[in-house]
C-alpha cells in the first residue's frame, strides 16, 4: 500500500488524500523510474495530454495498491502504462476484473479519469459523458467494444480462453442491466480546489440518472497539493 495515502468515504464519494503529498510523489516517481519512463526534457514539453496520462497513472497505482489490489486483475490501460507518451490513446482509462471461484461472483470495474490542476473542477462534468458513450450510437465506444481488447488480452496474452465468455457476460444490454459492472468516475485535482466532494456527488447523480444503479457508482477524488507543478516534476523525473 502507499503508506501516505489515506482513504475516506462519504456517501458514494471516496476522498484520497496523501499526508504528506511529497511521500506519494516519491512513490509515483519510483514507479516511473522502475518502469524506465522516458522523462520529458523541460516543463514546456509537459502537455495537457501528458498531465492527463499522469492522472491515469496516479489513479492506477492508488487502485492497485488499495481498493483494486489482487485478486482483481488490471487489464492494459489506455495510457497509464505509458504516461509520458505525447498522445492519449482511446479506450477505457482503467479496467479491473474479478473472476470468482463461482462465476456469479464475477464483476468488472470501469474507471474513467479526468485531471485538472486549476481551482475550477467543471472538467469533472466530462466524466458522465464518457460513461454515456458505452451505450451511445457509436459502436466504437460501446461497452462490448471496450471489453474486446481485454478479451483479446485474456485469451492471447494470459492464455486463459475459458475466462473470455465470463468476461463477455459481464456486459448487459442497458446500464440498468449491468449488475456486474462497477463505475469509478475519478477526478485528480489540486488539493486547494473547492468542494470536490460536492462536484463528485453531482457527477454520481448524473451517472445514476443515466440508468446505472446507485450502489454500483463510486466516485473518487484524488487530491495533491500544487498539482500542476507536481505533474511537471514527475514528467521530468524530479522529486
Amino acid at each position: 500500500m502507499i503508506a501516505s495515502v489515506v482513504r475516506e468515504s462519504h456517501a458514494g464519494v471516496v476522498l484520497w488524500r496523501s499526508q504528506p503529498c511529497q511521500a506519494a510523489h516519491d512513490f509515483f516517481l519510483d514507479k516511473l523510474q522502475e518502469h524506465r519512463a522516458l522523462f520529458v526534457e523541460s516543463a514546456t514539453n509537459v502537455t495537457n495530454q501528458i498531465r492527463g496520462n499522469l492522472g491515469e497513472f496516479i489513479s492506477f497505482w492508488i487502485g492497485l495498491e488499495h481498493d483494486h489490489s489482487p485478486p482483481l486483475r488490471p487489464f492494459k490501460p489506455a495510457n497509464a502504462f505509458q504516461p509520458l507518451g505525447r498522445q492519449s490513446r482511446a479506450g477505457l482509462d482503467l479496467l479491473w476484473v474479478f473472476f470468482g471461484d463461482d462465476q456469479a461472483d464475477d464483476y468488472a470495474v470501469l474507471q474513467e479519469v479526468k485531471t485538472t490542476g486549476g481551482p475550477d473542477l467543471s472538467y469533472a462534468d466530462q466524466l458522465p459523458i464518457d460513461y454515456d458513450k458505452l451505450f451511445g450510437t457509436d459502436p466504437h465506444f460501446s461497452l462490448h467494444t471496450r471489453l474486446l481488447e481485454a478479451k483479446n488480452e485474456l485469451e492471447f496474452v494470459h492464455r486463459e480462453p475459458l475466462l473470455v465468455p465470463r468476461l463477455t457476460q459481464l456486459a448487459g444490454a442497458t446500464p440498468g442491466a449491468c449488475s456486474k459492472i462497477r463505475l469509478v468516475p475519478t477526478l485528480v485535482h489540486d488539493e486547494a480546489a473547492d468542494d470536490d466532494e460536492g462536484v463528485l456527488q453531482a457527477v454520481r447523480a448524473t451517472i445514476v440518472g443515466g440508468g446505472w444503479e446507485d450502489q454500483h457508482v463510486e466516485a473518487w477524488s484524488i487530491a495533491l497539493d500544487d498539482l500542476s507543478d507536481r505533474l511537471s516534476r514527475l514528467a521530468m523525473g524530479y522529486p
